[in-house]
């Protein structure tokens, strides 16, 4: 008897979330082509950022075990806040470091001279 596949999110092959990666495996194929997908849609009428969301939400991770689906779109939901807060961070950081035209916070710091 043929064992059914399921869809899950990639833990090993992630840029956001997993969908495209888990997408990727479900198929057989590689990442980048789902990606170029969701970018082309995206750019095309919109639609490749809301299915996205909508995949990151109902797609259980591929750690996770049978659990029901309202718990599965619980924890991706908690997954997808701690996500957008820990992005909303690096912004106020990253703008907090470019008032007044300061632009320190994009170099380097600089090595000593005196050091080999």
């Amino acid at each position: 008897m043929e064992q059914r596949r399921k869809l899950y999110r990639s833990e090993k092959d992630r840029l956001i979330a997993g969908v495209c990666g888990g997408i990727a495996e479900y198929f057989d194929t590689d990442p980048v082509w789902i990606r170029l997908v969701f970018v082309l849609f995206t750019f095309i009428s919109g639609l490749g950022i809301i299915a996205y969301i909508v995949l990151w939400i109902i797609t259980p991770r591929a750690s996770s075990q049978e659990v029901l689906p309202q718990k599965v779109a619980k924890e991706n939901i908690n997954e997808m806040k701690d996500k957008a807060i820990e992005s909303g961070q690096k912004v106020k950081d990253y703008v907090a470091g470019h008032k007044d035209g300061d632009t320190s916070a994009d170099k380097k710091p600089e090595e000593d001279a005196g050091k080999p």
